[in-house]
């Protein structure tokens, strides 16, 4: 039997919403703020990534640290 791993899902690209992750996760504007503001980031700009990983917990990726190998920045997960 094969399993499928659920994926994480872009919720902000360099600074910008990504709304189609926002739509297809249910995620409403404030709550992605309300997250950020917890992870003691005050502005979209200072996000390079937003991830909701399958978990339900949003992981975030800021413009001061260097981008993880690997990384898309051409689409959304999958």
């Amino acid at each position: 039997q094969r399993w499928i791993e659920p994926r994480r899902v872009c919720l902000v690209r360099d600074g910008r919403i990504d709304v189609a992750g926002m739509r297809r996760e249910h995620v409403s504007r404030q709550e992605l703020m309300e997250q950020l503001r917890l992870k003691g980031i005050g502005s979209l700009k200072s996000v390079r990534r937003a991830y909701i990983e399958s978990t339900g917990e949003i992981s975030v990726i800021s413009c001061a640290e260097p981008e993880p190998p690997g990384e898309d920045s051409t689409r959304s997960e999958p």
